[in-house]
């Protein structure tokens, strides 16, 4: 699973659960697209960008949507079946997927902040399993663990400085994060 970073400004407007259905959605839909790997194999973001560009040329920024059923997307998302019908159905009123299911909104900026990969099988769900993918993907460019204050984290996770210090509390208890004698968290 993956998770468009870009989607953090939006954080305040959607549920996790939400972000994460949308970005699996939206991803899975760009990869059905074939055009978008190149020889070797590799997303190609350059041909990726071009191809939401020319899909989304009507200026309403909806691609193709890829079908995936309830069931498969609650086993590929740890969610409940119930808990994703709720979430698609919310996805479809905030007009993130249209009516019909087979367009989804994809702006074209959408790339350029990147994603993270999701983990999986943690007993994480919504924005803490987002947070923690995040910290988890920050720590891999050192080490294993991140010396980010909790301001930078709130600004990187649009958020509060309270949610952060909470989230990592939670990551503690759970066993994902740990201080080590230098302050630093260290990351599972």
């Amino acid at each position: 699973m993956v998770f468009y970073k870009i989607l953090f400004k939006q954080r305040e407007q959607i549920t996790g659960s939400m972000a994460i259905i949308y970005s699996t959605l939206v991803g899975q839909s760009l990869m059905a697209y074939g055009e978008l790997f190149d020889h070797e194999g590799t997303f190609d973001y350059e041909n990726a960008k071009e191809y939401i560009h020319e899909a989304t040329g009507d200026g309403k920024y909806y691609i193709d949507c890829v079908y995936i059923n309830v069931s498969h997307l609650s086993r590929y998302t740890g969610m409940t079946k119930q808990n994703v019908r709720l979430t698609l159905h919310r996805l479809r009123n905030e007009h993130y997927i249209s009516d019909d299911n087979e367009r989804i909104y994809c702006p074209i900026n959408l790339l350029d902040k990147g994603f993270i990969k999701i983990p999986e099988r943690t007993n994480l769900k919504g924005w803490q399993l987002i947070d923690y993918a995040f910290m988890k993907d920050r720590a891999k460019l050192y080490g294993g663990s991140i010396d980010t204050w909790a301001s930078k984290l709130r600004e990187l996770l649009n958020t509060t400085t309270d949610n952060v210090y909470k989230t990592i509390e939670r990551l503690k208890q759970k066993g994902y994060v740990k201080r080590d004698s230098n302050g630093h968290l260290l990351i599972k």
